[in-house]
């Protein structure tokens, strides 16, 4: 068991609220049984099994919510006497659902709105535009812009396209924090347009979901490209992500707990992990709530649909919002730039990347989530997907191609990156 990976999870926990997580004795819970016809209680209890290729969530018997720790065990993520991994959580009712994405959404992203960064001191700070040429920065699902911005100061190159962009915009780089989960990416685009009022031209930069709520923004505010002139997305899931699909939400449990694991284990920043593991634990509450995680009922595949932020970005056929922006052409196709990754590694721990690939394992289609190319997150071609129409320019692309370094995480670690957007940018 890793202790990385407990850590990881607990801070995730720790920071969405969630403070009656805690670890139990294996030996314990073997013991312990639910009697036959007693309903389901109010506490849900998930163990975390493991094999070298996959990694698995099993719910517990209701008994065992009344069992002592282990010696030496406290709330939160901690050893047991046999090193399980086991979370405990209150189980939502239906109509709590929506109220629970609100509390984690606030807790995850605070400060709503514009801020600005603030180059001398090193933070943003609520402003209002001033009418000037803007650089605006959308951060991604589970994330926000403070944690946006370490990123790129966690690097040299990244320290220098800040310090470029901060000239280029004469300091009018702002960051837009939006809600990722009870709110779908056409609402945050609203509220967005709202908080623009007042600026100058538009440069956007945006990362996975916030590529969403930029093509929204775009497509309801300036569709004729007036307002906005250039568009950089990376990672982001234009068309729709595979991974958010109702019909693969078991799969995607397995797929977000093993990319967790692998990046808690194997990264210096504990950063990295947590988005992952964020969105884990609010699907595994969710859907625990609703039904179970191992039955095969179209209630646990609905759950998906509980979630507004999730949804808005699944690629299913049915999916309305997605079917509205993708629909008719764009005559201002030009102004978008994207920066993509098929990210696939032979390294103990990555390897479930290959049981998530229809064209890399045809013999199981019931487990796999992505027809193709992927960053681990979002299928590639959803990363270029404008409409049905319009895809991006290969001359307009960042493609890092087949690669064993960049996932969707890490887009940003890498030098190419900060010159592809230095470049695009005209820094």
């Amino acid at each position: 068991m890793s202790h990385a990976f407990q850590q990881v999870m607990a801070k995730a926990i720790g920071e969405m609220g969630q403070v009656d997580s805690l670890a139990l004795p294996a030996t314990a819970i073997r013991r312990a049984r639910r009697p036959y016809g007693e309903p389901r209680s109010d506490k849900v209890t998930l163990q975390l099994l493991e094999g070298e290729d996959f990694a698995e969530w099993e719910e517990l018997p209701d008994g065992v919510r009344g069992l002592r720790l282990a010696k030496g065990a406290k709330r939160g993520f901690r050893d047991s006497s046999v090193g399980s991994t086991v979370i405990e959580f209150e189980r939502l009712a239906p109509s709590q659902i929506g109220l629970f994405l609100q509390k984690v959404d606030k807790q995850l992203t605070p400060r709503r709105g514009l801020r600005r960064w603030n180059a001398t001191k090193g933070r943003l700070e609520r402003a209002t535009p001033s009418g000037k040429p803007v650089l605006l920065i959308l951060h991604g699902t589970f994330s926000n812009s403070d944690s946006f911005m370490r990123s790129f100061r966690s690097t040299l190159h990244g320290k220098k396209f800040l310090e470029d962009a901060v000239r280029k915009y004469s300091g009018e780089i702002y960051c837009f924090d939006h809600a990722t989960l009870a709110e779908s990416p056409w609402i945050n685009a609203l509220d967005l347009q709202q908080q623009l009022v007042g600026a100058g031209k538009v440069d956007i930069l945006a990362h996975s979901r916030g590529g969403l709520v930029a093509r929204w923004w775009n497509h309801l505010f300036d569709p004729d490209g007036e307002r906005c002139r250039r568009i950089v997305l990376a990672g982001s899931p234009l068309a729709g992500t595979s991974l958010a699909s109702p019909a693969n939400i078991r799969s995607a449990i397995r797929q977000l707990t093993s990319y967790s694991k692998v990046l808690a284990e194997t990264s210096k920043a504990i950063s990295f992990a947590l988005p992952c593991a964020k969105v884990l634990h609010v699907l595994l509450q969710v859907i625990s709530s609703v039904s179970s995680l191992t039955a095969k009922t179209p209630l646990a595949d609905a759950a998906i649909a509980m979630v507004p932020g999730l949804m808005g970005q699944s690629r299913a056929g049915n999916n309305p919002e997605l079917l509205r922006l993708q629909q008719g052409a764009i005559p201002f196709d030009d102004r978008y730039y994207a920066i993509l990754s098929d990210f696939r590694s032979e390294e103990v721990g990555w390897r479930f990347w290959k049981w998530l690939r229809r064209d890399i394992l045809a013999d199981r289609l019931a487990d796999t989530i992505f027809d193709g190319a992927n960053d681990l997150v979002v299928d590639c071609e959803s990363m270029i997907r404008l409409t049905q129409l319009n895809a991006i320019h290969p001359k307009r692309l960042l493609d890092f191609g087949v690669n064993d370094r960049v996932h969707h995480i890490n887009y940003f670690d890498f030098e190419e990156t900060s010159r592809f957007l230095s470049d695009t940018l005209q820094l």
